[in-house]
């Protein structure tokens, strides 16, 4: 199955995030492996893994970092201590603690 314009543009906006497998699960029709190919054709590649952070991920350390450190934030993000730390501190928020 070929890709649409749409699908394309899909691909686009969501490919460099989110990766192939994502992208797979919601345009149906097409597999991971076809996917890596039209990513590569149209020049796309993924960002680092996990290396960007979703608004609920800010926002919990803005609520829960301030009071309670990384440490707060652990069970509450699918981060590494030393990310969590790094987050905040580019972020500006400060452990009160």
């Amino acid at each position: 199955m070929s890709f649409t314009t749409k699908e394309d543009a899909y691909l686009r906006r969501h490919y460099g995030r989110h990766g192939a497998e994502w992208c797979a699960e919601r345009l149906p029709g097409h597999s991971m492996a076809s996917i890596y190919r039209r990513a590569s054709t149209l020049g796309l590649t993924q960002s680092t893994p996990r290396s960007f952070w979703e608004p609920k991920e800010i926002r919990t350390l803005e609520r829960f970092y301030p009071d309670g450190g990384a440490i707060a934030c652990l069970g509450k993000l699918d981060r590494s201590h030393k990310a969590v730390k790094l987050k905040a501190t580019r972020l500006g928020i400060r452990y009160a603690g």
